[in-house]
Formats: structure tokens, C-alpha cells, sequence
């Protein structure tokens, strides 16, 4: 899937070649997949999980996680 990036005055935003339906059943199934893949990432990648420390301990490091802002942008 290919978005351009265009800036016209008042209408900034991004534009494709491809039809609605096939925006709507690619970024849908990117938003169905997107906690697990996630939660796969976090568990076996993030150096804060691997040390296994508590909850209270890994979320500050959560917070500025790019796969979390990522995750924001999806869901």
C-alpha cells in the first residue's frame, strides 16, 4: 500500500491510487494485528521484559517505547 503525502492550503493529508475498499481491508487488517504483534515484539525483544521485572518498574519505559506510540497510531 502506497500513500503520498500532500500539502495543498487547506487540505494537508495523504492521498492513494489504490480504492476505498482496499484501504479499508489493508489498514483493517493491520488494526486486527496490531496488539499481538505488539505484545510479540515487547516479549521478545524489550530489555526491560527479558529482566523480568514488575509491571510498576516496565511501564515508565513503556510510555516512551516506539512500539507503543506506534500501537497508538493504529488503534
Amino acid at each position: 500500500m502506497k500513500l503520498t503525502r500532500r500539502s495543498l492550503g487547506l487540505s494537508d493529508g495523504y492521498r492513494s491510487d489504490y480504492e476505498k475498499r482496499e484501504l479499508v481491508q489493508k489498514l483493517g487488517s493491520i488494526e486486527h494485528e496490531a496488539r499481538e504483534l505488539a505484545e510479540d515484539v515487547c516479549d521478545g525483544y524489550c530489555r526491560f521484559r527479558n529482566q523480568k521485572l514488575t509491571r510498576e518498574l516496565i511501564e515508565p519505559h513503556c510510555v516512551e517505547c516506539p512500539v507503543m506510540r506506534l500501537l497508538e497510531l493504529i488503534e
